[in-house]
């Protein structure tokens, strides 16, 4: 748990306060003052009911016990296949229940008994106890499985289902039963009140004890809970509600078989995603948005990058004709004419645009008498310059360079 800066200026405050009690109180209203209100949930709950470690008892039955090997068996098997617990084994811890063999009774007891079972949360260190039970009922067997929290007893989850023993040849191993007892256990697991907790924070990033053994996949979404409080029946031992307050999210970034890591991508107000937090939720990653097929001129707001300047040499012809008043003979001539030119059009957003041409014309000609035809023996010569600059407006009514423009 991050330590509380408040709590530790209130401590300091509290030792300088016998010495000076003005200073003190100084001290620990400024403190109140510049120390920044961040509220880091209280992680009690959340710390006690960490559900990391597991084993799970003999079961109790009315049946002399022919059920007890093949269901410890089973149990093995199946949390061999995961990773979230971490299985502890009794040694005698089963045979200390079983003070008295003969009277079913008596461990039917122990086996429900709070102070027993705390005695060995506390000796084997080990938070959670599967409770078997197996009853025979005429033709059937009535199994029930329970989640114990071993250190208080209570019974965090339940499940049952009926096995029918039809006489296999090659004995329980081959029947229905142990397909039964995993899909049970997977029930069982799943009605727990969280799927993991938080094993490391570090910045941004998240550690948490789930991973593709959970089914879990990159971009996935976890919503983050810290237990606040619980109501406990006083004599039936189990929870009968559990209080969630909301934390934050996280996004899943990286997935190993037991063990995933995330980004913190949001947080409620004055909340802090810490270790121990639980995740109550699996949400699917989002869906990325469709990119439409529109225009290129008119896909988004932004400047396109759309326009050409073009460069040209530019060569024609000249004609000049002058006639002069008074009914004297004019001139009359003729030559090239060539020069560059340069055009050039900008897109200035998806709507407007510019254009601008820049030109420039050189030419010459010998001059002759309009009457004769004579060559006047002198040369004209001169240029001409063009400059061209104008804006427009384009609307687009569809999405498609296709649909109609205006």
């Amino acid at each position: 748990m991050v330590s509380n800066p408040k709590q530790k200026i209130r401590r300091l405050a509290f030792a300088l306060k016998k010495k000076n009690q003005t200073l003190g109180v100084i001290l620990l209203a400024v403190a109140m003052i510049l120390v920044p209100s961040i509220s880091h949930a209280d992680l009690e709950h959340d710390r006690i009911y960490a559900l990391e470690t597991l084993s799970w008892l003999n079961p109790i039955d009315n049946i002399d016990g022919i059920f007890t090997d093949f269901m410890n068996d089973q149990f093995e098997q199946y949390f061999k296949q995961q990773t979230r617990f971490r299985i502890k084994t009794l040694g005698n811890a089963r045979n200390l229940l079983l003070t008295h063999p003969g009277a079913k009774i008596e461990y039917f007891k122990l086996a429900k008994d709070p102070a027993i079972l705390k005695k060995i949360a506390h000796q084997f260190q080990v938070e959670s106890l599967i409770r078997p039970s197996i009853k025979k009922e005429g033709a059937s067997y009535r199994i029930t499985l329970e989640w114990v929290y071993a250190p208080r007893g209570d019974v965090l989850s339940q499940t049952e289902f009926r096995f029918y023993d039809a006489g296999n040849a090659d004995g329980l191993k081959k029947s229905d039963l142990p397909g039964s007892l995993h899909h049970a256990l997977d029930e069982l697991i799943s009605k727990l009140p969280f799927l993991g907790q938080i094993t490391g924070v570090e910045g941004d990033t998240v550690t948490v004890n789930m991973g593709k053994n959970q089914g879990i996949s990159e971009n996935e979404l976890l919503t983050v809970f810290t237990l606040q409080t619980l109501k406990r029946h006083p004599l039936e031992h189990t929870i009968e509600e559990w209080r969630w307050e909301p934390i934050g999210k996280i996004k899943v970034t990286q997935v190993e078989e037991s063990l995933l890591f995330g980004k913190i991508i949001q947080t409620e107000k004055d909340k802090v995603i810490e270790r121990y937090q639980k995740i109550r939720q699996i949400l699917p990653a989002p869906i990325e948005p469709e990119k439409k097929n529109v225009s290129a001129l008119a896909a988004d707001d932004s400047t396109p990058r759309l326009g050409y300047v073009a460069g040209s040499l530019g060569i024609g012809s000249y004609s000049r004709d002058v006639g002069y008043s008074g009914g004297v003979s004019g001139q009359t001539g003729g030559g090239l004419s060539f020069g560059p030119q340069v055009d050039s059009l900008v897109w200035l957003n998806p709507n407007w645009l510019a254009e601008g041409t820049l030109g420039m014309k050189l030419y010459s000609y010998s001059a002759k008498d309009s009457s004769s035809g004579a060559a006047l023996g002198s040369g004209q010569g001169g240029s001409a310059f063009l400059f061209k600059l104008s804006a427009g407006y384009c609307f687009f009514p569809g999405t498609s360079i296709f649909d109609p423009a205006g």
